[in-house]
């Protein structure tokens, strides 16, 4: 668990950085994040501020559009990426990315 509030720790710094496990790829975003040939992964999307504001899913089982999410909403969980490229997007927030690897 500590590890990942070195996420927190590092984006101060403007450092993108990734915890990498055997089931897990965690990294912290703050306004894009493109997958590549990721095709059958299950991604989930945690905000980590108060909202998350215009928030676009593309290339997955449940894609959104200009969609407000807030700190605890469950709606950005267990999706699934369909496509070889799936991208996630956003004007203002943060959020924490799952990839099942």
């Amino acid at each position: 668990m500590g590890n990942l509030f070195l996420l927190f720790k590092i984006d101060k710094f403007g450092i993108k950085s990734k915890l990498i496990t055997q089931l897990y790829e965690i990294e912290l975003i703050n306004s894009e994040k493109e997958y590549l040939e990721k095709v059958g992964q299950e991604l989930s999307l945690i905000p980590v501020s108060d909202t998350v504001e215009d928030l676009n899913i593309e290339g997955s089982q449940y894609n959104l559009t200009n969609v407000k999410v807030e700190m605890g909403q469950t709606l950005t969980l267990r999706n699934v990426i369909i496509d070889k490229r799936a991208r996630v997007f956003f004007k203002k927030g943060k959020v924490l990315s799952i990839l099942k690897r």
